[in-house]
């Protein structure tokens, strides 16, 4: 008896843990030559938030250029197209990261997120 419930509680033990525990995505996907993003939080797969965020850029060239598991990610633009961007344990990081990577001139950030829900 003692050694089915240790079985049992091996098998059902992995389902216990809480989503807390989880590792969650963001991604920040970028089009250079039309300025549009998209972006995308809370995916337990980096593949999924990838494909999720390059169709909410909706344009050819959208490409990935942030991703973050468990901390935010910012995406910093310049006013000659330059661009930076970073991921960082607090959103202050992530965005002066991401702002000392746009070598351009009036670099502002255009987007931030958290990997989790709010």
């Amino acid at each position: 008896m003692f050694r089915k419930t240790v079985a049992a509680l091996i098998v059902i033990a992995p389902c216990l843990v809480t989503p807390v525990f989880a590792s969650l995505y963001a991604v920040i996907a970028y089009s250079p030559t039309t300025g549009r993003y998209g972006y995308t939080y809370n995916y337990g797969y980096l593949g999924d938030a990838e494909v999720d965020a390059i169709a909410r850029c909706d344009a050819p060239d959208a490409v990935v250029v942030a991703w973050s598991r468990n901390e935010w990610c910012a995406l910093a633009v310049s006013d000659d197209g330059s661009y930076g961007y970073s991921s960082g344990w607090s959103q202050a990081e992530a965005e002066a990261n991401a702002l000392s990577y746009c070598t351009g001139s009036n670099a502002h950030i255009l987007a931030i997120v958290y990997s989790g829900s709010d």
